[in-house]
């Protein structure tokens, strides 16, 4: 008799328990879920959005081509990348922007520019980041920044958060959309923004 009089409150304690749990769980779905359909939005909001670049310039790091200027880029719809060797969100990342590369390589009119930020002399920087790209299995040409200035021109108009940041130019020279950090799905974000870009005929640049 005791063990059934006390077997009633421990089932149904074990019940609630299960119940809150289940709740908790789809509370947390739903957060989730907003959050990932609200992540467009975030990305094109902020200090940096609707402002124009002041600076870039580029010097080849891996894959040849030529160093490159706000000058070059008239016209274009460009998608500049900020990552570190170092960096283990950036190697998450790298492999899915070099697939957007891919999957855009038949626009003319679209740029990807993958920016090493590392430290150090330009041959330890070029070997560790060569060493990077054949580990990750990528084949992406890469930057060098130099003398930060691509860097310190983002970071005048909106502060430099974190590694990685990518942003998304327009034809115009203007930042419409910034993505801090990594984030699984933001690179579909970023091309799907940059598709809608590559069909706009070019808007009036904002000072």
């Amino acid at each position: 008799m005791s063990e059934t009089r006390h077997f009633g409150p421990i089932s149904r304690h074990a019940r609630w328990t299960t119940w809150l749990l289940l709740a908790l769980l789809v509370v947390a779905f739903l957060i989730l879920f907003s959050m990932s359909g609200n992540r467009t939005k975030d990305a094109e909001r902020g200090p940096a959005v609707g402002r124009k670049l002041p600076a870039l310039d580029l010097l080849p790091l891996t894959g040849g081509g030529s160093a490159v200027t706000l000058d070059d880029l008239r016209g274009k719809v460009v998608l500049v990348n900020l990552w570190a060797t170092w960096c283990p969100p950036c190697r998450m990342e790298l492999p899915e922007l070099a697939a957007l590369a891919k999957d855009l390589s038949d626009e003319p009119d679209f740029r990807l520019l993958a920016v090493v930020c590392d430290e150090g002399d330009a041959g330890s920087v070029r070997a560790e980041t060569e060493a990077t790209l054949r580990r990750l299995d990528v084949d992406l040409p890469t930057y060098a920044d130099r003398d930060f200035a691509t860097q310190t021109a983002f970071d005048r108009i909106a502060r430099l958060e974190s590694i990685p940041t990518t942003f998304l130019l327009d034809r115009d020279g203007v930042i419409r959309a910034v993505w801090n950090g990594y984030a699984r799905g933001a690179v579909d974000e970023m091309q799907s923004i940059a598709r809608q870009l590559l069909d706009e005929s070019g808007r009036v640049a904002r000072p």
